[in-house]
């Protein structure tokens, strides 16, 4: 019997269908979703003393997060495939999940950054730092969480 086979030869794992882009995409949307939350839950706990960390952290929670729409729609091989994903919400689709939650986190994520720059400070006027940042954080958890979700769909039972 050979030493990767499970049991009555059958492999422990289920082998995924995504390539490289997805391996990235998951390093991408993870440093950008925990830089994220990082700032944010920094910002509550003591924003002044940690104010150039914050501004920092936002900057590359969206520059890492740029990255991710083009890797996700190269493993999907066509560009619509992305958009029919957002035209339903459909609980029984981790893929469904992910393209919404990548969707609303790009949204804040960049209204977070943008809150960043001193240019344009007059924003915050209309949309305190605080509520976007806690508004983008159900987002951001499903973001960290994602990538475990999309694996654990990989793995057999034990008792399968």
């Amino acid at each position: 019997m050979a030493a990767d086979s499970g049991y009555y030869g059958l492999p422990i794992l289920k082998r995924p269908f995504w390539k490289w882009e997805i391996a990235l995409y998951f390093f991408a949307e993870g440093i950008s979703a925990g830089s994220y939350i990082l700032c944010t839950v920094a910002g509550f706990a003591a924003k002044e003393r940690f104010r150039d960390t914050i501004r920092r952290g936002r900057y590359l929670s969206f520059a890492t997060l740029l990255a991710c729409p083009p890797l996700l729609i190269a493993d999907l091989g066509r560009p619509e495939r992305f958009h029919h994903m957002l035209r339903i919400f459909k609980r029984t689709s981790p893929m469904n999940h992910g393209a919404w939650a990548l969707s609303g986190y790009g949204m804040f994520s960049a209204i977070a950054a943008a809150l960043e720059i001193p240019a344009l400070a007059a924003l915050q006027r209309f949309i305190p730092h605080r509520l976007a940042s806690v508004l983008g954080m159900p987002f951001a958890l499903t973001m960290v969480s994602y990538p475990g979700v999309l694996l654990s769909t990989t793995s057999n039972p034990i008792w399968a």
